[in-house]
């Protein structure tokens, strides 16, 4: 997944680097339509029953940070 985000330069979007603007800001829309774009290829490529916990999530950089909870435990 990675690497398709970061082939599509889009990666920004779950690294936390591209923080949302202001809805008053003109890059808004820009930044929410990514944003969208991202969310469904997540939401795409994570089974059904994950995709029950994060579909709430309103931001890719969330539901990445979710996703990353949860799967990257590290063994004791």
């Amino acid at each position: 997944m990675k690497v398709a985000l970061m082939a599509k330069n889009k990666i920004s979007f779950v690294d936390g680097s591209i923080l949302p603007p202001l809805p008053s800001n003109p890059l808004y829309g820009a930044w929410q339509r990514c944003n969208t774009m991202v969310l469904a290829w997540i939401h795409r490529s994570v089974s059904e029953s994950i995709l029950q916990s994060v579909l709430w999530i309103d931001k890719a950089f969330e539901v990445w940070k979710n996703l990353k909870d949860r799967f990257c435990q590290a063994d004791v």
